[in-house]
């Protein structure tokens, strides 16, 4: 997953795949990194204790990264949906979407490219 571009998320329940959530590149981001920021001081609105509780989420959203072993087909994401985050398994895709760079289009789908009109 390239970590500077933005992810959608989208559910599929195709047989033979099954029950998958899948993350194509696009606008706005509806899939986010399983990690959290790091605060590099403690402040009034992040505190010792928020601190704290992030670098002991981060050990365990760590260990889901570790348990998947790199496999593109389960990565662990927060999802945006309604009422939170949730934390799911998803695919990850690097596919051409309609939100893709036109230089990308252009070279992913071998098109010509466009002649200037006069």
């Amino acid at each position: 997953m390239d970590t500077k571009k933005s992810y959608q998320w989208f559910g599929t329940d195709i047989p033979p795949i099954g029950s998958t959530i899948r993350c194509v590149p696009g606008s706005p981001a509806t899939e986010l990194v399983a990690a959290l920021a790091v605060s590099k001081e403690e402040s009034g609105f992040h505190d010792r204790v928020l601190i704290e509780a992030t670098e002991k989420i981060n050990v365990i959203l760590g260990k889901l990264q570790t348990s998947s072993k790199g496999d593109r087909n389960r990565v662990p994401a927060l999802l945006k949906v309604p009422g939170g985050l949730f934390l799911a398994w998803t695919q990850h895709d690097d596919s051409i979407t309609a939100q893709s760079e036109a230089d990308e289009i252009i070279t992913g789908l071998k098109l010509a490219k466009e002649k200037t009109r006069k």
